[in-house]
Formats: C-alpha cells, sequence, structure tokens
C-alpha cells in the first residue's frame, strides 16, 4: 500500500472507517491501521473516532499537485515538471540527484517533510511535517558561474513578491539570502550548482518558507526565527501560496538572466534590513566590522570600514554596535556612485 494513496483519500477532511479503506486500497484493515501508525510517527495530525474511522485533521492541509498546477499560469503549468513527495532527506539533495542523472530543467522538487534539510554554512533547515514550504527549483543557465552573482538576492525579491501577494507587508531582505519578518528569519535560501563552471549549468533554487511551525521547533532555534501564522494570526493555504512563489522564481529568473542583477539593485536596497546599519562580516575565522552602505551591480556588499569601502563576497552578517572611535558621516543613501 501506497502512504500517498492513503493520504490522498483521508485529505478530503472526511472519516473514512478502517473497513472502507481497507476495500478501497484492497490490503486488511489491519494493514491499514499499521500505515497509519506510520503515517502519524512523521508528524501528521490524523484523527481516529470510534464508529467513524479516520480522517486527517483540518489543520494540515497537504500540498496537492493539482491545487498548485490550477494556480499556475496554462503556459507555467504545461512545462513544469512536480515532483511531491511526503518525506524526503533534503528537496536540493533530490534535485540533485535528478541532475547527475541528466535531468535539465526546470523541474520543481517540493517535501512535506525533510530528514535532513540544508541550510547555509552546512546547518540543518529545521522541516517538521506538512507544516512549510521545502522547495528547490532546477533552472538551466547557459552563462558561466559569473553571471549568477547576485542569484540568491533575486531569489529572495521572488519570495516577497509571493508573499506581498498573499497580503503579507513588513517583509525584509538580509544579505546575501535571508527573508525577515519584525527582524526574525521566515526564509532561507540555498544555491547549489552542477555543470560546467563556463556554461552550460543546472542551478539548483532552494527555499525553505516557515508557513506554520510548531510553537515549540520554533523556540528551538538558535537563531530568532518566525512563521507566517504566528504572526499574522491568519491562516494560508499552502498550495497557493508555493504557486506564487513558483511563478515568481520564474518570473525573476527570466529577467535576471536577461538584465543582471544590477537593474535590481534599488529594490533589494530598499528592502535591505542592514542598510546604514553598523555589522560584523563572519567568514571563516576573520571577521571584518563596518556600516552596511548598500549592494553593487553584481550583488556583493558594499561595507564602509575604518580602512575605506571594501566590497565583500561572501560571508555571515551579525548586527554590531558603532565603534566609540567611529565619527564617520550617515551613510548616503542614494548610492548612486
Amino acid at each position: 500500500m501506497n502512504s500517498s494513496t492513503l493520504l490522498d483519500i483521508l485529505a478530503d477532511g472526511d472519516f473514512h472507517s478502517g473497513q472502507d479503506l481497507g476495500v478501497r486500497l484492497a490490503v486488511s484493515r489491519t494493514a491499514v491501521w499499521k500505515q497509519i501508525r506510520k503515517l502519524r510517527a512523521t508528524g501528521l495530525q490524523i484523527q481516529s473516532v470510534t464508529g467513524k474511522g479516520y480522517r486527517l485533521s483540518s489543520r494540515q492541509g497537504l500540498l496537492r499537485r493539482e491545487r498548485i498546477l490550477a494556480k499556475l499560469p496554462p503556459e507555467l503549468a504545461n512545462s513544469l515538471q512536480i515532483e511531491l513527495a511526503l518525506s524526503i532527506d533534503s528537496t536540493n539533495a533530490e534535485a540533485m540527484r535528478h541532475v547527475q542523472n541528466g535531468l535539465r530543467g526546470p523541474a520543481l522538487f517540493v517535501a512535506e517533510q525533510q530528514s535532513a534539510g540544508k541550510g547555509r554554512r552546512g546547518r540543518q533547515w529545521l522541516s517538521p511535517m506538512a507544516s512549510n514550504i521545502y522547495m528547490s527549483l532546477v533552472w538551466p543557465f547557459d552563462g558561466s558561474v559569473s553571471t549568477l552573482e547576485g542569484l540568491s538576492l533575486i531569489t529572495a525579491l521572488a519570495v516577497v513578491d509571493a508573499l506581498e501577494r498573499n497580503g503579507c507587508n513588513g517583509i525584509s531582505v538580509k544579505w546575501p539570502n535571508d527573508v525577515l519578518l519584525g527582524g526574525k528569519k521566515l526564509a532561507g535560501i540555498l544555491l547549489e550548482l552542477h555543470g560546467d563552471m563556463e556554461g552550460p549549468l543546472q542551478v539548483i533554487v532552494g527555499v525553505g518558507l516557515n508557513v506554520s511551525m510548531p510553537p515549540d521547533q520554533l523556540e528551538s532555534l538558535e537563531r530568532p526565527a518566525t512563521d507566517l501564522v504566528s504572526h499574522f494570526s491568519a491562516t494560508f493555504d499552502r498550495n497557493l501560496l508555493l504557486a506564487d512563489l513558483v511563478e515568481a522564481l520564474f518570473s525573476r529568473l527570466n529577467l535576471f538572466q536577461a538584465r543582471g542583477f544590477g537593474a535590481f539593485r534599488k529594490e533589494w536596497e530598499a528592502l535591505d534590513s542592514h542598510l546604514g546599519r553598523w555589522v560584523n562580516i563572519e567568514s571563516g575565522k576573520n571577521t571584518t566590522t563596518g556600516r552596511v552602505l548598500g549592494v553593487d551591480d553584481s550583488g556583493a556588499l558594499r561595507l564602509q570600514t575604518s580602512d575605506g569601502e571594501l566590497v565583500i563576497r561572501g560571508g555571515e552578517v551579525q548586527t554590531s554596535l558603532r565603534p566609540v572611535n567611529d565619527a564617520s558621516d550617515p551613510v548616503e543613501n542614494d548610492n548612486d556612485s
């Protein structure tokens, strides 16, 4: 018996008896019960009522391929390959396996749960069952790796596009690839490449978006994080949100290929949560302190330091206090230089 087939039946919100499920799935009632137990072990909330049977909790609507496709523009829905898994190690890892076996995008990999979700700098991305969005988009680029500078920033702008389309305002971005809400992390981005560094390339654009995290898991995270449901006190249909995110990514990636990051620099800076603030940039064992001036046309961070302006292409940004001996002028926000 396939778990997905059982969930297809339970996802309608109605109660289904063990006997009826057994008949529809051509298995015994005991086999149904064992499969229910396995699904509950993943974190799925499956209700059982004597005399009625089983149903999936109304609080946990599942992602449905047909609902995602129905929300997408027809030309996109007809051309996009979608792989939807109940539980997987990582959508980025699954996408990379397909790419290494010859897949050439575009293709979308989505999971309800990740057992080894991947974050930046080797961190794990906490991925509870049927709570958030875990997705990886395989996108073909004909250019070299140098043409991809600024791609993580463009991806963050696409996430903002999708969230604003769903009534979520007050979103900001943090260099190089975080999306924030109320100063806390809401979404993260992980890019991975496959192919010749001179091109063509297959780029895996991974996005993790917190929609409805269990409160205890939010509190357990090392860094401050939030989710949409707790911040806005509203419910969100993950199918519609995911479709909007995919559409926004396609739009942004097409424009990025044609115009590069420079065309979006001002837009990024208008959303930058750290513009004008003092930060520490941690890269390996090195820490650089300075004030954020914005980004350049490649998406690199412009940092004003005691040694002058530096261009930073990698590292972790942490808010810092203004040095007591600093007497520099306030940051200019026109950034035309």
